[in-house]
């Protein structure tokens, strides 16, 4: 199987054949269940992690059926969790801080009206609206707390373009694209949906990080892990986030509802590929930063971009207006 840009997706069992990825998964694992959940004894955790790779190097092959094969394995691993206490208010307790992070990096280069494009939960757009934007909210799935939050949400399918022709003077992609089954054409919409000489606002998870680049501190723990990352060949560093990725939306965060289920598509690029990328959309790169493992609880190393939306194509407009006409 292979992701949106022809990288070959690798079975999570194949994910351990290095032994200096297998430590930094091992490790980090510790590192997050620790951070999740501190009051539990190093012991527990050992033969937790322990537990928890084993699940995830076991592929019955016997199976044919390779979605089953994965829906077994997120099930064990997620069984493990709960009955080590990792239950759902646990983990939203040590995730809560989360948006507030995602927050204080973005709100300096947001202006005016807002578009979250694949919002999540909403908090994140709650803290922009209260600050004074316009907020609106659109993602493939409906969240629950979403109602909550009193903004305007607009649904809409994988695969499919935002539902109006409204532009915004910042369109926001936090963690989206490596989930989108079509990458290139979620960056698209976020373009036609920003006004000229608005801001589209990226945070992503990237690979390709060289070891004399420098990020900001998050704390002892996500320093490390940050100087342990980019110790990792650049394929090695895709395999983690591929690892993480999974572990974090599909086990974390574990739902039998297939429609639930976060789209994990483990689109993963290089800050200077995905600069390739903005180019050749004519976006222009006005900012760029190397935020690091900046949350300790998703041991993905994240960059921001601010691209400035210049001169939109009329055709694509017409071409977009007429696909909802």
């Amino acid at each position: 199987m292979k992701n949106a840009f022809g990288q070959k997706i690798p079975e999570l069992d194949e994910l351990f054949g290095n032994q200096q990825l297998y430590n930094f998964i091992q490790r980090t694992l510790i590192s997050v269940l620790d951070e999740i959940k501190p009051s539990i004894s190093s012991v527990e955790h050992d033969k937790l992690v322990y537990n928890l790779l084993a699940v995830a190097s076991y592929q019955p092959r016997m199976l044919e059926d390779s979605v089953l094969q994965k829906k077994i394995t997120e099930e064990l691993a997620h069984e493990l969790l709960e009955e080590a206490g990792y239950t759902p208010p646990i983990i939203k307790k040590a995730l809560s801080g989360r948006a507030q992070t995602v927050y204080s990096q973005i709100a300096p280069h947001v202006q005016g009206t807002v578009l979250d494009l694949g919002c999540g939960d909403g908090r994140i757009g709650r803290m922009l609206a209260d600050a004074g934007h316009n907020v609106t909210l659109a993602d493939v799935y409906k969240n629950p707390n979403i109602d909550s939050t009193g903004l305007e949400f607009t649904l809409f399918g994988q695969g499919e373009s935002v539902p109006t022709t409204r532009q915004y003077d910042t369109t926001l992609l936090l963690t989206v694209m490596h989930h989108s089954d079509d990458p290139m054409a979620t960056l698209g919409d976020a373009q036609r949906r920003t006004k000229n000489g608005g801001n589209i606002v990226i945070i992503e998870s990237v690979y390709g990080i060289v070891p004399d680049v420098t990020e900001p501190s998050h704390g002892i723990v996500a320093d490390q892990i940050s100087a342990q990352f980019k110790s990792l060949s650049s394929e090695q560093q895709r395999r983690a986030n591929i690892f993480f990725d999974h572990f974090y939306n599909r086990i974390i965060h574990y739902s039998k509802d297939p429609a639930k289920k976060v789209n994990v598509t483990f689109n993963f690029r290089s800050p200077k590929q995905w600069d390739n990328i903005f180019k050749s959309l004519g976006l222009k790169q006005t900012h760029f930063e190397y935020l690091g493992i900046d949350q300790p609880a998703v041991p993905e190393y994240h960059t921001l971009h601010i691209l400035k939306v210049q001169n939109p194509s009329k055709l694509t407009l017409l071409l977009d207006s007429t696909k909802h006409a």
